[in-house]
């Protein structure tokens, strides 16, 4: 049995836990800020209230050879330069603190949840894991930033353990109605509620999607796994346009999207950004097992 720590209670440090306490017997816990996902957290999970940034030695029993995934919040993908910068450079400091603690506390092995949705910028080629990063705003930046101190780290001491995890766009699961990210479940509650959708962008934009089910369970096979001090991206390898996407939402609720189009605040616009899977298929025998159309179905169902 691993003991886990999941550090941070919002979208995905949620549903992560309740899919590996749903379907493993593991050791669960999470901690940081008590919000509205805590009470959806499954009975086998077990909650501490402790700010990320009080962690200290006091500590050392929960967090000594735990797996630490580090799923606390970063700067909105959406912020400018201007609003963010400062803040990138803060929450750096801030996590570089909090790796120097944990290392100090004896962790098994770091997880780092990176972006593969933004790191990697504009390209119609599927992105592969030794491609230069090229951030194009400044969340992408802070990703780069710490993805980078990991590796020196690594480089320095030798013996601290991690692994980097370049994450698509996840969907579906437990959701916030508070939530302001992720364009598929931000869509259908707007649809289901008859509210209109402010569109910024460009409507034939191409992503890769994840359930969130399929990313918990990659997340899973990484940590029981023996890979450590590497990178991987985490997505499906098949890109979709939002418009595509707009037209299963309405296809699966047969219901009519009210988009307004607003003028795009960011002034970079990545127009296709798809994942290379083949590393992870490699290492660790791991496909996503739903599509698009199964996802966006299995949260209609849910919601019944």
């Amino acid at each position: 049995m691993s003991k886990i720590v999941i550090l941070g209670c919002g979208y995905i440090g949620t549903n992560v836990a309740n899919y590996i306490a749903t379907h493993y017997e593991e050791e669960i816990y999470v901690i940081g800020y008590k919000n509205e996902y805590v009470d959806y957290l499954n009975q086998k999970v077990q909650f501490k209230e402790i700010p990320i940034q009080e962690i200290d030695v006091k500590d050392k029993e929960l967090f000594q050879d735990a797996v630490c995934i580090d799923a606390t919040g970063n700067i909105n993908a959406t912020s400018s330069s201007n609003i963010a910068g400062i803040q990138c450079l803060e929450n750096c400091i801030q996590k570089v603190q909090l790796i120097h603690k944990l290392y100090e506390l004896n962790i098994k092995k770091y997880i780092f949840l990176s972006s593969g949705g933004t790191i990697y910028g504009d390209s119609l080629k599927r992105h592969k894991e030794n491609e230069k990063s090229n951030p194009l705003n400044v969340y992408a930046l802070e990703k780069t930033i710490l993805e980078q101190f990991l590796n020196i780290n690594y480089i320095e001491n030798h013996d601290f353990n991690y692994l980097i995890l370049r994450i698509s766009n996840p969907y579906g699961g437990i959701v916030s109605p508070h939530k302001k990210q992720g364009i598929i479940d931000v869509t259908i509650q707007k649809a289901i509620n008859g509210e209109v959708i402010d569109f910024y962008g460009d409507m034939d934009n191409v992503r890769d999607y994840i359930y969130i089910d399929d990313l918990s369970e990659a997340i899973y096979q990484l940590i029981v796994s023996n890979k450590v001090n590497e990178i991987y991206n985490i997505g499906t390898g098949v890109g979709y346009s939002i418009r595509e996407v707009f037209k299963q939402i309405e296809k699966t609720y047969q219901t009519k999207i009210k988009i307004k189009k607003c003028d795009a605040v960011k002034a970079i616009n990545i127009r296709t950004n798809v994942l290379n899977i083949h590393k992870l298929k490699r290492d660790i025998n791991f496909s996503p097992s739903i599509t698009l159309k199964e996802g966006i179905e299995r949260i209609k169902n849910e919601k019944v």
